[in-house]
């Protein structure tokens, strides 16, 4: 484990992975207080109405991309929106799988498009209709992925691949993916690094660093980047304690910083590491 305050680099993946074993019988997959919230949402909308149907109908298919993925994209990222041709997602994801909808007695309300590969499902794009917000704010998207694992687990997978996040525990897609028990890993076609030398930085780059959970890589794993001041405590403090992390991650990677004075920078080189081999290619949702 490296010494208190004594480490200057980090090797930060710019992305991570996550995954959820989805063997064991679903009523055991989310037992006890730590997924209360999972299924109390889960109970609350199939009492009012909701249910889920998979389809391999073009119909739907373009239904799902012209008026669920689109404004939801468009919602949520503005002009800012990386779009995937639709002839794209029915190539590539909607014919290797299909789509699973949620509706609310009969009606379309949200869908997935998803696909199985060996022993894993993949969930791929996703939107909800209109984009509406509301039923994002009345747990539609949790719903959906319950019924993506019970329509996973029905074709024989055994892992939901729950698609990949920024680096950084303060990160809404790691907290969202972190609250299923999922399992921090790798992220499949993206194999970049940023290599981190914490030598010049200023105290309140420090202490932003810290604020974040910015998580790093050593030897395969996966450790949370604290920076230390000379005292070897963390700079500004510790805003994450134990119940913040994913698991998978295996500790804390201390690193020395936050001794220059303002104005100091911290330099970072991203380094493309494209390992051996085709892997398959999975969205952020």
């Amino acid at each position: 484990e490296p010494g208190r305050g004594e480490v200057r680099f980090a090797s930060v993946p710019m992305w991570l992975g996550f995954s959820l074993d989805i063997r064991p019988p679903l009523e055991e997959l989310f037992r006890g207080r730590t997924y209360r919230g999972i299924r109390t949402r889960v109970n609350t909308l199939a009492s009012e109405g909701y249910a889920w149907r998979f389809s391999t109908s073009k119909a739907d298919f373009e239904h799902f991309y012209h008026e669920m993925y689109l404004p939801s994209l468009r919602e949520r990222h503005g002009e800012a929106a990386l779009v995937t041709p639709s002839d794209v997602q029915y190539r590539w994801w909607f014919r290797a799988g299909g789509l699973l909808l949620v509706e609310q007695n009969g009606m379309p309300v949200a869908g997935t498009l998803t696909y199985v590969a060996g022993n894993r499902c993949y969930g791929i794009e996703a939107g909800i209709l209109n984009g509406d917000p509301e039923p994002l704010r009345r747990g539609v998207k949790t719903y959906l992925v319950h019924c993506a694992i019970e329509w996973a687990k029905a074709q024989g997978a055994e892992v939901l691949d729950f698609g990949g996040s920024r680096p950084w525990l303060c990160d809404g897609a790691l907290k969202f993916k972190k609250g299923w028990g999922t399992v921090i890993g790798p992220y499949p076609g993206a194999y970049s690094r940023w290599h981190w030398h914490f030598g010049d930085m200023s105290r309140e780059l420090a202490r932003r660093i810290n604020e974040i959970g910015l998580i790093c890589e050593s030897n395969g794993g996966y450790l949370r980047t604290v920076v230390a001041g000379e005292d070897g405590s963390a700079v500004g403090g510790d805003p994450w304690g134990p119940a913040s992390a994913p698991a998978g991650l295996a500790g804390e990677c201390r690193v020395a910083g936050g001794s220059a004075p303002p104005g100091g920078s911290t330099q970072a080189q991203s380094v493309p590491e494209r390992p051996q081999g085709r892997e398959g290619r999975a969205r952020v949702a």
